[in-house]
């Protein structure tokens, strides 16, 4: 089940206005009702931040790849301008998960075009991800200032967002498509 910040906003919304209309009218009926919604809401809420926290997890591991790749990149590319004597232990020797990653991206023996070409690719994959965190960062503080998620869960999202982003070091900065003069003129 696929929950977002619109829909939950938009059950909102229509229990706010529900609210307006019994307000004239005293029913114990309709407050059962508003009742179940707002605990649906809240269950819809916190069924979010848990998918949030998974997808945090993908997004933490794909980019740590990709920064395993940059980083191996970077050591053939130097290994290359220095001769090239060293570019087969740089192969078997970056490893991910238990596996030779550098190899299986590169191929045995890649050339400087290869090289760049790759380090294209994977800056690219850096930027989608650092951007999905991000993006998963205003979702989780915009369910934290609705208080329609329970306060602990809300706050472990946030805590997790947030290490994420402090793990990308300058990533976010380097590949952010956000102005930050524009977003503090925005949010003023």
């Amino acid at each position: 089940m696929k929950v977002s910040i619109d829909g939950i906003l938009g059950s909102a919304k229509r229990i706010t206005s529900e609210r307006q209309i019994d307000g004239e009218e005293s029913g114990n009926k309709k407050r059962g009702e508003l009742r179940s919604d707002s605990v649906e809401i809240g269950n819809r809420v916190n069924s979010r931040l848990d998918s949030i926290q998974l997808e945090l997890k993908d997004l933490q591991s794909a980019l740590t790849k990709s920064q395993v790749l940059r980083n191996g990149i970077d050591l053939l590319e130097r290994d290359m301008a220095n001769g090239g004597q060293g570019t087969r232990q740089i192969l078997e020797s970056s490893m991910y998960e238990g596996g030779k990653i550098l190899k299986e991206f590169l191929g045995e023996e890649p050339t400087q075009s290869v090289l760049q070409l790759k380090r294209e690719q994977v800056q690219t994959n850096i930027r989608a991800d650092v951007s999905r965190i991000t993006r998963l960062q205003i979702e989780v503080e915009n369910i934290v200032a609705s208080n329609m998620a329970d306060g602990s869960r809300a706050d472990d999202a946030l805590r997790s967002v947030s290490a994420a982003l402090d793990k990308t070091g300058g990533e976010v900065r380097a590949h952010s498509n956000l102005n930050a003069d524009v977003v503090m003129r925005l949010i003023r």
